[in-house]
């Protein structure tokens, strides 16, 4: 994956490192040339790798796979804590990334009062 000086800024604005990046681009929904994982994409991932993470406990298997599937799950609760990550792709280029909340948020201060 190709990371454009855009995305390298815009991931440093807001606190968006590349493990998430990849975490969104392998396991969130396509859409045109947007990835997304929003809150319930991101609840169905965590229930698998807390199924996986039992069944490596209960078996005594190799404690490397139990690593790995403790630090996918600290950067999935990451994301979750941003509310889901954005991803926007073009022909394998990313171009840009947001948190998929940013919208809500700033369209409640938008309105008016009468």
């Amino acid at each position: 994956m190709i990371l454009t000086h855009h995305i390298k800024r815009k991931m440093s604005q807001r606190g968006i490192n590349k493990n998430m990046i990849d975490i969104v681009s392998l396991y969130g929904k396509h859409q045109r040339d947007k990835i997304f994982m929003n809150r319930q994409r991101i609840k169905l991932l965590l229930r698998k790798v807390d199924l996986y993470r039992r069944m490596q406990r209960g078996a005594n298997r190799d404690k490397s796979v139990l690593k790995n599937l403790n630090v996918l799950r600290k950067y999935i609760l990451k994301i979750e804590d941003k509310g889901g990550i954005t991803l926007v792709m073009v022909d394998g280029v990313s171009i840009t990334t947001y948190n998929t909340d940013s919208f809500k948020k700033s369209f409640k201060k938008r309105r008016i009062k009468k």
